[in-house]
């Protein structure tokens, strides 16, 4: 075993400690210490002063006396969760060097636990590591999930370079501004008469005011819709037959249980989870209700028993009586919506751009039409093609079908406009082929008083305003459906309510299927952050209030999941004569699906599938080049 001399003359007691943090950390006085201290110049720093310094303040300094009982609190998406992303409750036999026991339990919780394990005065923790004469102990290697559930620890330097230069100053907007704005009715009101002191204002504190009460206002009105948010929102309609026939279709394809449940858990110990944190899932997930509000005695306790025996079954696992407290699992619908403050300049860019891409649209020779409330854009061949083409005299061998494109959750339709163009000038596209883009403002950053009130459309009047847009423009059905992201669930409605009108499918990166595995829902909802882009997609559009919204309390896992079968066979009351043709579109790097998990399982069942190894979400769409090419030769095929 490694050997450590007592120069300084330090009590045994402090000594041992100072050794025990040298077995957890043979790094220490290096980089790996401290996960900010990278790069030469601070290592340097930290081996030559922060270093011999620390370790004079862990060996002289007077013990602080850290409360042994205090569990550790369980992952969970709530935001003042900053700190450690373990599991486990804080075990009784923690060493008594309080101040260095803080220190690594608040920045290094992973070393925290094994400073425990190498301390444990009862001999029943893990027995210190045994290294050979010479050697040196591994360094500890860092878990990747340690950012899972952390705000400001265990991050990429990327991620507080955009949190101190772009988040942070974007979010105190509004606080500055609501501070500015009531200094300034103070000190007006202190002036003498209020409207002769705010007329004798300078313009540039008159408009600085002016904007700043603008974004008070608006904070409140911001506020208000937030709360709106909160309320529950009754289900759709669900049978108990298509409840069991959905049970029964996700458990055949369910793989590696005990790997993949737990996400649903926060990542917690397979072995943790009993039984009553199951049927807590069950509940939500079927039933749309929390546990504490089913009598498990009447019809639907028995049949969440059911369910979960059923489960227990197919997985080869029996689950321990009771529940563990500590354990917590995600309810998308039933859990608070929590979207975070953005300031009133944010939205108006937003609706700026908005503005411009219908200019582009326009000028692009589409036309927006709406039904009830949803609005879409149409391009119609002009007059001229038509009488080239014959389009109106239905000539055999034209291709009069329209394509139907989905957006998905972002920006609109905005981020899309470098694509439609590409697809609508490419030589393969024919000029006789409509093209239908359908909006869908509530996914789309807008500002909150205009559509975030009112109710958002659901499914079947999704549909309804789709079969409407065909006989209201003469569309000849089938058509060809092209969605991204979560627009591929709307392509996917249609193929299950309205197959008559699908006759090809391109779907990239789809969010409709495996949705029994937590992976959209737990990435997209729950999960922290760990880089600077990734810090941008959580601020500025995970948790806009909208989006939080609409997935928070409109996203009916059970209508939107779409199971491989659905694709390639056809219902029997379908007027089609062959099922279409499909494709899915996968990036590789996606960190909002398992992209590679969701490939294997098409590509079991007979899906043709290209996964762009190097791409993340969005960027088969959004980045252009090769990529663009398989999608629209996928679009027109015929």
């Amino acid at each position: 075993m490694l050997t450590y001399n007592n120069p300084n003359g330090c009590s045994p007691r402090r000594f041992n400690m100072w050794a025990s943090i040298r077995r957890t950390i043979p790094s220490i006085g290096t980089d790996d210490c401290i996960p900010w201290a990278r790069g030469d110049d601070g290592i340097n720093l930290w081996r030559r002063v922060l270093g011999p310094a620390t370790f004079y303040f862990f060996v002289h300094a007077r013990p602080i006396t850290l409360k042994e009982d205090a569990p550790r609190r369980p992952p969970h998406f709530h935001k003042t969760r900053l700190f450690s992303t373990h599991n486990s409750p804080t075990p009784h036999s923690l060493p008594r060097h309080t101040m260095t026991t803080s220190w690594l339990r608040f920045f290094r919780p992973h070393l925290f636990d094994s400073l425990v394990a190498l301390n444990d005065s009862d001999g029943d923790g893990q027995t210190p590591p045994q290294v050979p004469d010479g050697g040196e102990l591994d360094k500890p290697s860092k878990d990747p999930t340690l950012g899972n559930y952390s705000f400001l620890f265990h991050k990429s330097w990327s991620y507080y370079l955009i949190l101190l230069c772009l988040i942070i100053p974007v979010w105190s907007i509004t606080p500055l501004s609501c501070l500015y704005t009531l200094y300034t009715l103070i000190s007006l009101s202190l002036s003498g008469p209020f409207i002769p002191a705010l007329l004798a204002l300078s313009p540039i504190r008159l408009l600085a005011f002016s904007y700043t009460l603008l974004e008070s206002l608006f904070f409140l009105l911001h506020l208000r819709v937030r709360l709106h948010h909160q309320r529950h929102v009754s289900p759709p309609a669900f049978t108990r037959a298509e409840m069991t026939e959905l049970f029964r279709r996700c458990v055949e394809g369910v793989t590696d249980f005990e790997e993949r449940f737990p996400l649903w858990f926060f990542g917690v110990e397979f072995q943790r989870i009993r039984r009553e944190n199951v049927l807590d899932w069950l509940a939500w997930a079927f039933l749309c209700r929390p546990l504490k509000d089913i009598n498990m005695s009447e019809e639907d306790g028995k049949f969440l028993n059911h369910l979960l025996n059923e489960l227990e079954v197919v997985s080869g696992h029996k689950f321990p009586e009771g529940r563990d407290d500590d354990v917590k699992c995600a309810r998308l619908t039933l859990d608070p919506v929590e979207g975070i403050q953005r300031p009133l300049v944010a939205y108006l860019v937003i609706s700026f751009m908005d503005q411009m891409c219908a200019v582009t649209l326009y000028f692009l020779g589409f036309r927006r039409y709406s039904y009830d409330n949803v609005a879409y854009w149409l391009y119609m061949p002009d007059e001229a093609v038509q009488a080239e083409t014959g389009l109106q005299k239905n000539y055999d061998g034209v291709d009069r079908s329209p394509v139907v494109f989905v957006h998905g959750i972002g920006m609109g339709l905005m981020a899309y406009i470098p694509f439609l163009n590409f697809l609508h000038k490419h030589p393969a596209y024919p000029r006789t082929r409509p093209l239908l883009l359908l909006e869908l403002p509530h996914i789309s950053m807008s500002l909150p008083f205009v559509t975030k009130l009112s109710h958002p459309p659901t499914m079947h009047e999704t549909v309804a305003a789709i079969s409407s847009a065909f006989t209201r423009h003469g569309l000849v059905a089938p058509a060809t459906w092209c969605g991204h992201s979560l627009g591929t669930i709307v392509a996917g409605w249609t193929r299950k309510h309205r197959p008559d009108l699908v006759r090809n499918m391109v779907l990239i990166d789809p969010v409709c299927f495996m949705l029994w595995e937590a992976d959209l829902c737990h990435n997209f909802v729950y999960k922290m952050p760990c880089s600077g882009w990734d810090l941008v997609q959580w601020y500025f559009v995970a948790k806009e209030a909208g989006i939080t919204w609409i997935l928070g309390r409109h996203f009916w896992w059970y209508q939107n999941i779409l199971f491989p079968s659905q694709l390639l066979s056809l219902p029997s009351d379908s007027t089609n004569t062959q099922a279409p043709n499909v494709h899915i579109f996968l990036g590789g790097r996606d960190k909002i699906i398992n992209a590679s998990r969701v490939a294997q399982y098409l590509h079991k069942n007979g899906v043709p599938t290209t996964l762009f190894r190097k791409f993340s979400h969005a960027d088969a769409i959004l980045i252009g080049g090769e990529a663009w090419d398989k999608i629209v030769a996928e679009v027109v095929k015929q």
